[in-house]
């Protein structure tokens, strides 16, 4: 496929009538470097939290030359990234379905010319940093479900967080101890889990908690050096 270099000049940002009308307008950069381009354009909230489509359009025309879901291009939470190295010279809308209804609307054109700058230093948004990383760590917390395998007698007890899961085995107890589930020592935590030793309190409260209002919300338990006991 034929690439074009031409620089990207950033026009006009409006948001459509609809349920955004009123709300924050997207941001937008366009970086060029020797052999690649990217336009990075930043959304005023999570954009995995009900954006539609995202389309490149030309805008003399109005052809859409590009579709599909806002979520195929993010980066993180709140970043869009687009290749633009395959974009050719002209003029174009970039169209981004609100939540709310009404669209995020992007205009830019592209030269048929390529002009870097004697240096490029990215600008780093200190507060765009914090944002994505606060998002991130509420839906990874969000994300959180513990899962069974086996019967009351014995089996496991799977807590899930995103891509993490850590795998517990349980067992039916004898006189007041109904059931445990055996836990690692505060020792031994990081090698059986590849978790952070700081995670350690939280992560078992979750799931001892979870457990006692999906399973035992009757009994009461006790979380020891190396189980969660059950009575």
């Amino acid at each position: 496929m034929e690439k074009y270099y031409g620089n990207i000049k950033i026009g006009a940002t409006e948001n459509t009538t609809g349920g955004n009308s009123s709300s924050e307008l997207i941001s937008s950069e366009f970086i060029h470097y020797p052999d690649c381009q990217q336009l990075i354009i930043r959304l005023p909230q999570n954009g995995w939290d009900g954006y539609g489509a995202i389309r490149l359009l030309d805008s003399d025309t109005k052809k859409i030359l590009d579709e599909r879901p806002l979520t195929n291009r993010l980066n993180g939470n709140t970043q869009v990234l687009w290749d633009t190295v395959e974009i050719p010279p002209g003029n174009y809308t970039v169209e981004i379905e609100h939540p709310k209804g009404g669209k995020h609307l992007l205009h830019f054109s592209k030269s048929d010319k390529m002009e870097l700058p004697a240096a490029y230093t990215p600008v780093i948004d200190e507060d765009l940093l914090i944002r994505d990383k606060f998002l991130t760590e509420l839906f990874t917390k969000m994300s959180r479900r513990i899962s069974y395998e086996g019967s009351f007698r014995g089996g496991s007890i799977i807590f899930h967080e995103g891509d993490l899961t850590i795998s517990f085995y349980h067992e039916m107890g004898g006189g007041d101890c109904k059931f445990y589930i055996d836990i690692p020592t505060a020792e031994k935590w990081k090698a059986q889990t590849k978790t952070k030793l700081s995670r350690r309190d939280e992560i078992l409260q979750f799931v001892a908690e979870t457990v006692k209002r999906e399973k035992a919300s009757s009994w009461q338990y006790v979380i020891r050096k190396d189980m969660i006991y059950f009575f």
